[in-house]
């Protein structure tokens, strides 16, 4: 135990009456519980910032893929004299 430490913390009572309703739902102690509380809302912070740059990474991919696509439109749409072997002022 010598690498645990003690914290005085003060929080409202009705968080407290949930802390003490889930502790007893799970059969764990109050300190039990909040430690277990602690953890997995660390835990899932941790994976919410992992899918934000997931999210982060597939917009750039999304950006690139529209700069393609845009590209590709603009190279195969006919021009306004309609397709190159049909323009009126190249020789056949």
């Amino acid at each position: 135990m010598a690498d645990e430490s003690q914290y005085r913390l003060r929080i409202p009572a009705d968080l407290k009456a949930k802390l003490e309703e889930a502790a007893r739902a799970s059969g764990r102690s109050m300190n039990a519980q909040v430690l277990y509380t602690l953890q997995l809302a660390m835990e899932q912070a941790d994976e919410l910032e992992d899918l934000r740059q997931k999210v982060k990474d597939h917009e750039v991919q999304l950006q690139e893929v529209w700069i393609h696509i845009e590209t590709l439109q603009a190279f195969v749409s006919p021009s306004p004299s309609g397709p190159p072997s049909v323009r009126k002022d190249q020789p056949r």
